[in-house]
């Protein structure tokens, strides 16, 4: 999505947005505490080819839902240059962190290619159907009422 809301800027010709995490918010979310203004948590980079640069900036970084109140940084390259950016970042990476009372989990997340993620894990679950029904779950579900069981090899953790 932000990386689309780039490329709709007048006079854009291509870009990338990568969100970077801020290092303080993630170890104050690994200890349980938790930012309560989202926006404080990441900055975003954007790589942009753009000819005519007047505004290009300012615009981007006005883009509400995308950029509007976070830190933006709009970095104009050449051509050449965003297509070594977008070889380099075509990936994903994340974590979900949880803090409990009694617990504390992290879920890591690190792709070379998001694209290719996103059909493996489409593929998973549409795969899954038939053994889903046949045990008894029928309607719309969504990744969380299904138990990780069902999407690993055999049918064992």
């Amino acid at each position: 999505g932000h990386t689309s809301a780039i490329k709709r800027v007048a006079g854009v010709e291509d870009g990338i947005q990568l969100t970077i995490p801020s290092k303080r918010a993630v170890a104050r979310a690994a200890c349980g505490r938790f930012a309560t203004d989202t926006r404080a948590v990441c900055k975003r980079l954007c790589y942009v080819v753009a000819p005519n640069k007047k505004g290009v900036k300012e615009q981007i970084a006005g883009i509400k839902e995308y950029f509007e109140g976070y830190k933006t940084i709009v970095r104009l390259v050449s051509g050449k240059r965003l297509a070594r950016i977008k070889r380099r970042n075509l990936g994903h990476k994340g974590r979900i962190v949880f803090v409990g009372d009694n617990a504390r989990m992290q879920f890591c997340l690190a792709t070379h290619n998001n694209a290719l993620l996103t059909a493996e894990i489409a593929l998973a679950y549409a795969k899954i159907v038939p053994l889903l029904n046949k045990n008894g779950f029928v309607g719309a579900l969504d990744c969380f009422d299904i138990p990780l069981k069902y999407l690993c090899k055999g049918g064992e953790l």
